[in-house]
């Protein structure tokens, strides 16, 4: 297998310096920013009730939203990708169909784990049962939801089936407390 060099040629190194600084801005302004949302949350917290569950969604999407205008600089300053951006965006309705397509599970489970955030009918610590599975709710992200049963395993539970489903939430279990 050969690998073809010839892409340098069409970056110069002032090209891959700049491209290496912006992903170096993109990670110092991501690292900061989850610091601050910390810290802002942490003081906010102690006066108003806001669920970890919420603040830990917020953080990863801020995150997630800080490196795609990242990508997007990225793309449109370097010239060899420019050439990428106008061809992805002459074809992006139909690239758009066909990601939605494909990854229309994936997006079930993001759009279900926002909205689990949000409304938030459980929090982390809270004992639940779903389909016939019960556990501690020890994390909720963009993917799925996972409880910890009384033996020690874990249970992963899609979003969407989280969603979808009829949600026992245990009364008195909730938070640490101990089962009776």
């Amino acid at each position: 297998m050969m690998i073809n060099y010839d892409v340098l040629e069409y970056l110069p190194l002032n090209t891959i310096i700049l491209s290496l600084i912006i992903l170096l801005v993109a990670y110092i302004v991501t690292r900061t920013v989850r610091r601050f949302l910390v810290q802002y949350f942490r003081v906010v917290a102690q006066k108003v009730r806001v669920s970890e569950t919420k603040y830990a969604t917020l953080i990863r999407l801020v995150n997630i939203i800080i490196w795609l205008i990242a990508l997007m600089i990225l793309i449109g300053t370097v010239p060899y990708f420019n050439a990428i951006w106008i061809t992805v965006f002459a074809s992006a309705g139909i690239i758009g169909i066909v990601v939605g397509i494909a990854a229309q599970p994936t997006l079930g489970n993001l759009i279900a784990g926002v909205v689990i955030a949000v409304t938030e009918p459980f929090s982390i610590g809270d004992v639940i049962t779903v389909n016939d599975f019960t556990g501690r709710l020890i994390e909720i992200n963009f993917r799925d939801c996972q409880l910890e049963s009384d033996n020690g395993d874990i249970i992963i539970v899609p979003n969407s089936v989280m969603a979808a489903s009829i949600i026992r939430k245990h009364a008195g279990e909730e938070r640490g407390e101990e089962r009776r």
